[in-house]
């Protein structure tokens, strides 16, 4: 069970999982959650019965720097859930009712990286153990919690691949995944090199002193991950992009059709792979696709507009940087520009 924190009265929070019909594992996140919260809190000195919408904002914001977005928003509507509790008299101690927005439609969908991102990613691994990790995410359509978890023993090498028997858990069955050969082969090199003594060593060590061999843990992964982003000179937090997702976009650029993605990376139903497939299209398209596929609801005569040749330097030659021109899309998507 995670660890309580009095920062906020444990009573208010045991009454609320008490009355709720949330499974154990359900209830162990909104605690994990709770305690963040908690933490966040008191390290800024906010009483939990001062917290308003500045605080809860604060903290939503503090979670998507180091969590993806879809764990950074159950963690908000977690504590949303909590206020709500405490504003409605359910319990003697009551605190604030904290109107905080909802996340809009859309705006936590982690994206794909696109290939020339992947391989600033690979390069951007100094160690075996981290092109190896970021290997088996990134291209091998691994979850960081199933990384976590193997084995050494779970991992045996092919010819031109290697398969992982990755273990049952609360939501799927046990399976086996496929490795491709290059993150195959980035994590025989780590295992060659590392050397475990026993197969029931974790497939993951930490390399670091105080805790050489261990396991590592959740947040150790997601650290690894975000310091390899910050090297590669990826805008924004790793959180924000999907490693399954950018797995899916590479083996689609190595020829995989769809069955052979559902396959491979054990997917429950299409969505996922068509969702990867729109964003490897327009990370391969040039500026004309795009510009192309956005206008092709347009009659001509509303795709054209008067702007001076100074906007459009980069694409216009021959005229002065104040002579009005008009730009205008044919059915084919091309531009066809022309003096007034």
């Amino acid at each position: 069970m995670p660890k309580t924190s009095t920062w906020i009265d444990p009573r208010i929070v045991d009454e609320m999982m008490e009355r709720s019909r949330m499974v154990a594992a359900s209830q162990r996140n909104v605690r994990y959650h709770l305690r963040l919260y908690a933490d966040h809190l008191e390290s800024r000195g906010v009483p939990f019965e001062d917290a308003g919408a500045d605080d809860v904002l604060l903290f939503y914001d503090e979670m998507r720097a180091s969590y993806s977005s879809s764990t950074a928003s159950q963690a908000l509507n977690t504590v949303k859930r909590l206020h709500r509790w405490v504003s409605e008299g359910e319990v003697e101690k009551a605190g604030k009712d904290v109107a905080v927005p909802s996340r809009a439609p859309g705006k936590g969908m982690r994206k794909a990286l696109s290939p020339a991102e992947a391989r600033l990613v690979m390069a951007a691994c100094e160690t075996d153990r981290d092109a190896a990790l970021i290997g088996v995410l990134m291209e091998g359509a691994l979850k960081p919690c199933e990384a976590r978890a193997a084995n050494v023993a779970d991992v045996a090498f092919l010819e031109d691949c290697a398969v992982v028997l990755v273990n049952a858990s609360d939501s799927r069955p046990e399976s086996v995944l496929r490795l491709p050969k290059p993150p195959a082969d980035k994590l025989k090199r780590y295992l060659d090199a590392r050397k475990p003594r026993s197969s029931d060593e974790p497939l993951f060590a930490s390399e670091s002193t105080r805790s050489f061999g261990a396991r590592l843990s959740d947040r150790s992964i997601r650290e690894i991950v975000q310091r390899v982003f910050s090297r590669a000179g990826i805008p924004g937090t790793a959180g924000g992009y999907d490693m399954r997702k950018t797995a899916l976009l590479l083996a689609r650029e190595a020829g995989a059709d769809d069955e052979d993605l559902v396959r491979f990376a054990r997917l429950r139903s299409m969505a996922t792979v068509r969702d990867a497939d729109g964003q490897y299209r327009y990370a391969s398209d040039g500026p004309q696709e795009r510009l192309s596929r956005a206008l092709a609801g347009f009659e001509p005569e509303e795709r054209s507009c008067l702007m001076t040749a100074s906007a459009v330097r980069d694409l216009l030659e021959g005229f002065g940087d104040e002579d009005p021109v008009i730009m205008s899309i044919d059915k084919l998507g091309r531009l066809a520009v022309e003096g007034v």
